[in-house]
């Protein structure tokens, strides 16, 4: 059974990816995207737009998602 990932949209026989996908990242696409995450709860907490538990627990599913990502990573060359 083939699996076609939820990013890929197809128009008129031709696919459209994620714009990550064209970069060369190799496997640093989880990091990036857990860092800007960090890095968005921290100044919504110093800019007080946010509310610090929100804030929190995105800097928790950032790190959750890194973890995830490692494991994925790890698993992938053994």
């Amino acid at each position: 059974m083939d699996v076609t990932p939820l990013y890929i949209i197809s128009v008129l026989g031709k696919e459209a990816g994620s714009m990550l996908d064209k970069l060369p990242l190799n496997g640093k696409k989880t990091y990036i995207v857990a860092a800007v995450t960090v890095l968005y709860a921290v100044s919504g907490i110093l800019l007080g737009d946010m509310d610090t538990t929100y804030a929190l627990s995105m800097i928790a599913g950032a790190l959750g998602l890194t973890t995830i990502g490692h494991k994925i990573d790890k698993s992938n060359t053994n």
